[in-house]
């Protein structure tokens, strides 16, 4: 009982004065640690989606650019992008397009993987 008053001591101590706040009527330092990792986990969610959004920004940006360099994407590209996109079950699929001696058409590439 008394190591589990220190734990909890330490970890409230520990914080800042917004968390402090949070942890204020808990009683076990099990308490304190799920309401802190349920505070930290939608923080960490938040953060990653916003980041995901900056990528998809950058991605989109950068296709524009290489538009206005007279440079766009082209459709090797786009399929070898959506390739490494799909999950391993279409490993076989992948292999036989990127093992090709032509190339394959997007249009081409876009009904073919329909029928996976």
């Amino acid at each position: 009982m008394k190591q589990n008053q220190l734990l909890l001591s330490s970890i409230i101590s520990s914080q800042s004065e917004m968390v402090f706040a949070q942890c204020l009527g808990l009683k076990t330092p099990h308490d304190v640690w799920n309401a802190l990792k349920r505070s930290y986990v939608v923080h960490s969610r938040s953060r990653i989606l916003q980041l995901k959004e900056q990528l998809q920004g950058l991605r989109k940006m950068l296709a524009h650019q290489l538009v206005v360099a007279s440079k766009p994407v082209e459709e090797e590209d786009l399929i070898m992008h959506t390739l490494r996109r799909l999950p391993c079950e279409y490993s076989a699929f992948e292999m036989s397009l990127t093992t090709r001696i032509d190339l394959i058409s997007l249009s081409d590439f876009h009904r073919l993987l329909l029928t996976q």
